[in-house]
C-alpha cells in the first residue's frame, strides 16, 4: 500500500490543474501519511489506508482489487475545515491517478463523517475507494 499513498501524495504534491493547485492553498499544513506533528500549522490533513479487499466481477473467476483511503481533514475552524473538505472533493472526485507506468487508478468518493470537534481542534473525514483501470 505504500505505493497507493505515494501515488496519491504525488498527485497532491505536484498536481498541476486549478482544482489541486487550490487543495494545495487551502491546506497550508499540507498532506502526511503519519500522524500529527506536534507545532504543524493548521489546516492539516492525514492521509491513511483503511482497508483492501477482492471484489468479484463479471466473469467466472474475474477479481479487481479495491483500497480503501481516508483523508482526514484537521482545522482550529470549522469554515476552515470545511473549505478544505470542498477543496479535496474538487480536486479528488472521480480522478484518476497514475499508479505505474501502465497502470491508473480510479477515486471514488464513498463516505464521509463529522465535522467532530475534539477540544480545540475540527475535524473532517473523507473516504475514496480506489481500484486499478
Amino acid at each position: 500500500m505504500e505505493q497507493l499513498l505515494k501515488a496519491i501524495y504525488a498527485s497532491y504534491s505536484a498536481g498541476a490543474g486549478a482544482a489541486m493547485v487550490a487543495l494545495r492553498a487551502a491546506n497550508t499544513g499540507g498532506l502526511r501519511t503519519t500522524v500529527h506533528v506536534q507545532g504543524q500549522a493548521r489546516p492539516y490533513m492525514v492521509l491513511t489506508h483503511v482497508s483492501s479487499r477482492h471484489e468479484h466481477i463479471m466473469g467466472a473467476g474475474n477479481q479487481i482489487k479495491i483500497a480503501t483511503v481516508q483523508f482526514s481533514i484537521f482545522d482550529d475552524t470549522l469554515a476552515s475545515a470545511l473549505n478544505v473538505y470542498t477543496k479535496l472533493i474538487a480536486a479528488f472526485d472521480d480522478s484518476s491517478l497514475t499508479y505505474t507506468t501502465d497502470a491508473h487508478l480510479v477515486m471514488l468518493h464513498v463516505n464521509e463523517t463529522g465535522p467532530t470537534r475534539f477540544e480545540d481542534i475540527w475535524q473532517v473525514t473523507v473516504d475514496y475507494n480506489i481500484w486499478r483501470t
